[in-house]
C-alpha cells in the first residue's frame, strides 16, 4: 500500500505497479484525453474564449463524462477550480493514465 500526502503525475505514474494506493489530499483529477482531445488543448481552446472561473465548471464536467465521479474512489476536489488553482498556487491536475483505478 502506497500513502501519497502529494499528488502530482509522477506519483501517479510510479503508483501504476501497485496493488492499493490512498490519497489524503483532495486533488484534481482529469482524464489524458478527452473526446480524443488532449485535456490541455481543451482548456487552452476554453480559456482563450471563456473566464478562468467558466472554465472551472466546464472542464470537471468533461471529466466526469469520461472518468465518472471520483468521489466513488474516497477522492475529493478541492474547493478551488483547477485553472484558478494552478494560476494562483502553480499546482496542475493530475491527468489519469489509469492510477484512479488503483485507488
Amino acid at each position: 500500500m502506497l500513502v501519497v500526502d502529494h499528488t502530482g503525475n509522477s506519483v501517479m505514474e510510479v503508483s501504476l505497479g501497485l496493488p492499493l494506493m490512498v490519497v489524503r489530499s483532495s486533488v484534481h483529477v482529469m482524464p489524458r484525453e478527452i473526446f480524443r482531445i488532449s485535456t490541455f488543448e481543451l482548456a487552452v481552446f476554453l480559456l482563450k474564449w471563456l473566464p478562468v472561473w467558466l472554465t472551472d465548471k466546464f472542464l470537471p464536467m468533461f471529466s466526469w463524462l469520461v472518468l465518472g465521479s471520483i468521489k466513488k474512489y474516497g477522492l475529493k476536489r478541492p474547493s478551488m477550480g483547477l485553472m484558478e488553482r494552478k494560476n494562483t498556487e502553480g499546482k496542475t491536475p493530475v491527468l489519469d493514465i489509469g492510477a484512479v483505478d488503483k485507488i
